[in-house]
């Protein structure tokens, strides 16, 4: 594979404003053998859409395909990906921003390691100005059984071969965990994996997502515990060890119903988890937790 051509997939909605700038930071790439597809789906005739058209007047090499509905990242995604034509796929989203060298290092990590993905690490920032708490700025997880456990992927790290992408149907159609369900997927389905040690771009990150706190995230979830559960059975792994990333992953949204009773039937429903008795363990980790959200919810509140 000598100087493959490289497709940069951006889905972008409701943020027009932002997507000059992210499409600028991949035509600044050292890597020159690239196309960049914009998947708009902002629907159709939309505000949003005719401003997105218009934003990307200036950019008449950029294939712009309108999604007719909003039918989610994912499937945008994988629109995007069908009308594209290069060897490797890497995405971006339409809030952040690659830095220079981020395509070069990545192409020239996947061939001198003959691997079909390469994660890379991201800067986190919020408007601008680097974010305190890195944790989720490193990937992690390069076996099944590793990213089950601990994996950490964000869409704009991941750098794949196409020939994978297609063999294991693209992106699920979900409101959340897109990047981190397709890399599962990819594991799953015997694909090699390596992390390139470096940040190579900057990750926006809000205090509130606009999926991550919505009724959305737990259909998102759910998908993503169901396909965990799958993965778990076919390859004999106890699904008893996901229960800590679980209660994690939902504590706040289901706090906010302030019952804890339903986070433990959550838990329970969403990890299949059929015990005459329920682990205490994690039982004291949920109730600190939600001793400390009730704590912490009153003084915003008062303040």
């Amino acid at each position: 594979m000598i100087n493959p051509l490289v497709s940069v997939i951006i889905p972008t909605f409701g943020r027009p404003d932002l997507l000059s700038r992210c499409i600028e930071s991949v035509m600044n790439q050292t890597y020159k053998n690239i196309e960049i597809i914009v998947i708009d789906d902002n629907g159709k005739n939309t505000i949003n859409q005719h401003l997105t058209a218009s934003a990307l007047m200036k950019f008449p090499n950029v294939k712009y395909i309108i999604s007719e509905i909003n039918c989610g990242a994912g499937t945008a995604r994988n629109l995007a990906v069908k009308a594209s034509t290069g060897t490797l796929l890497t995405f971006l989203d339409d809030d952040d921003i690659y830095y220079p060298e981020k395509i070069a290092k990545q192409v020239s990590f996947i061939i001198r390691n003959d691997v079909d993905i390469c994660l890379c690490h991201m800067n986190l920032v919020n408007h601008g100005i680097e974010v305190f708490d890195q944790s989720y700025s490193f990937a992690k997880g390069t076996d099944l059984r590793e990213f089950l456990l601990k994996g950490v992927s964000f869409t704009p790290m991941i750098m794949l071969k196409r020939a994978s992408f297609d063999d294991v149907g693209g992106f699920i159609s979900t409101p959340k965990f897109q990047d981190h369900t397709l890399i599962l997927k990819l594991l799953h389905a015997g694909c090699t994996l390596k992390i390139l040690d470096e940040k190579l771009f900057d990750h926006n990150s809000y205090p509130i997502e606009r999926i991550s706190n919505s009724k959305k995230a737990i259909k998102g979830y759910l998908i993503k515990h169901s396909l965990e559960n799958k993965i778990c059975i076919d390859r004999g792994i106890d699904r008893k060890e996901l229960l800590f990333n679980r209660a994690l992953e939902i504590r706040y949204i289901i706090f906010n119903k302030y019952n804890f009773g339903y986070v433990v039937k959550f838990i329970l429903i969403a990890s299949k988890f059929r015990t005459p008795f329920f682990n205490m363990k994690l039982f004291f980790v949920l109730l600190r937790n939600y001793t400390g959200f009730l704590v912490r919810n009153k003084i915003i509140k008062k303040g």
